[in-house]
């Protein structure tokens, strides 16, 4: 019992006892945590991401103040993004992005507007926030956060076109919101809304964005290949992945969209017809070796870990009492309606019933927005911690789908199954009319032999 208390201690010092060498002793063990709640989700299917957010919880209840590492976390959160996004854009293929952008634009800007009219109408006239407010918290939860949906989405078992179709959605309501509410924000004197302006402002930022993350896997192919015999170069890509986020951000284009561009067009297969006529007009691009792609795995992994772990820290890091958790219930009925518009929009959407049953774990919010309701002005603390509630639930209630679904619990059932299904039933059943007709039968002539 002693050891476990002791365990536990070093896990979650307190912030009276806290010290470097209980920081580092934490830093070390999670890692090793992190490690085994990855061999929990591939032998039981319950997503490591969710408990390495509940580990960052148990951390804050049990007295961690996770305020003083807040400008910490913040740059935490962005190197994630970046990171993950990078990762996702090496097994991003462009026939499967195109494909799902064609299959799946009305299932991505339906959810997008539904869940945003619906937190409008919940946030505006059941709980009596303003119409700016209401409409803003509705666009903000209208996104779903890529850093939460690849993590979940990579290990699981479904086809690529899916998988691709998830982050697709994902980056782009996270573009597409955080465009929409700094536009609000910055427009907010004026009375008409011009939508005219606003699509063509939408489709210049993400064409600026992709060209820039076309460029720069040019550029940095050029570079690369010129010090790739140096020693001690493999990190080199992961800094110029950073440089080029921040450059996004700076010169005001979609840092996500560039990241995902960049990772696709470096990671193009070695016959692909891009590499082909780019080699004609004498332009080369690289390709990550095995080792290096292990690296940037094991790399992207950690960040990952400590991504999750302070993002359960940082929810939960408010004093628990009954206005909190009457906000708490709010945030639940929130979340509730945001799931059930994306399960009627599915029922209505009429395509692969399999993969239905992923495509509704796929809309949990995160970074985007937990940035963008503080960035409002005079947001009040009700608005944000039902905010930071909605997230949390998202996460749980996504988990909790994937966990459901991986094993064979599902709200969709495949048609082809249910008819299979049917056919054997209708089988057994005839089956069975026949033995029982050959028991009459039997029973018959043993009666007449008997007379």
């Amino acid at each position: 019992m002693r050891r476990n208390i002791l365990l536990w201690k070093i896990i979650m010092p307190s912030n009276d006892t806290i010290s470097i060498d209980i920081i580092i002793l934490s830093i070390g063990l999670i890692v090793f945590i992190a490690h085994i709640f990855k061999s929990i989700f591939e032998r039981t299917n319950i997503p490591d991401v969710l408990l390495l957010i509940i580990l960052g919880i148990f951390i804050t209840l049990s007295g961690f103040d996770s305020t003083s590492f807040t400008s910490v976390g913040n740059i935490l959160f962005e190197i994630a993004l970046a990171l993950i996004l990078f990762e996702a854009g090496i097994h991003l293929k462009f026939n499967s992005l195109l494909q799902s952008i064609k299959s799946y634009s009305f299932l991505i800007f339906s959810t997008f507007l539904l869940t945003t009219l619906a937190v409008f109408l919940i946030s505006h006239y059941l709980f009596v926030f303003s119409f700016q407010h209401s409409l803003l918290l509705g666009i903000i939860l209208a996104s779903i956060s890529p850093a939460v949906v690849i993590p979940l989405i990579e290990n699981i078992n479904t086809s690529n076109n899916l998988k691709s179709t998830a982050i697709v959605e994902a980056t782009l309501t996270d573009v597409l919101s955080i465009f929409l509410v700094i536009s609000i924000i910055h427009d907010s004197g004026s009375d008409v809304f011009q939508l005219s302006k606003f699509s063509k402002s939408l489709f210049f930022l993400i064409l600026k964005s992709c060209a820039i993350g076309i460029g720069a896997s040019i550029i940095w192919s050029y570079v690369f290949m010129k010090i790739r015999t140096f020693p001690n170069t493999i990190f080199t890509s992961i800094a110029f992945i950073l440089i080029l986020f921040g450059l996004s951000h700076s010169i005001e284009a979609s840092a996500p969209i560039t990241i995902l561009f960049f990772s696709m067009i470096i990671s193009l297969p070695s016959n692909s017809k891009v590499r082909y006529y780019g080699e004609k007009i004498k332009i080369s691009l690289i390709e990550f070796t095995e080792t290096e792609k292990t690296l940037y795995s094991e790399v992207i992994f950690i960040v990952k870990t400590f991504f999750f772990v302070y993002l359960g820290m940082k929810m939960s890091s408010f004093d628990i009492s009954f206005h909190v958790i009457f906000i708490f219930i709010k945030s639940l009925l929130l979340t509730i309606s945001i799931y059930s518009i994306r399960y009627l929009i599915l029922v209505i959407f009429k395509k692969n019933k399999e993969g239905n049953n992923l495509l509704l774990a796929m809309i949990p919010k995160g970074l985007a927005a937990a940035v963008l309701i503080s960035m409002i002005k005079d947001s009040s603390e009700d608005l944000i911690l039902l905010t930071y509630g909605v997230i949390l639930n998202s996460i749980f209630i996504s988990s909790i789908l994937v966990y459901f679904r991986e094993r064979g619990k599902v709200l969709f059932k495949n048609t082809k199954q249910m008819d299979n299904s049917n056919s054997e039933n209708k089988v057994n059943s005839s089956f069975n009319d026949s033995s029982n007709s050959k028991n009459i039968n039997e029973n018959f002539i043993n009666n007449k032999e008997d007379i």
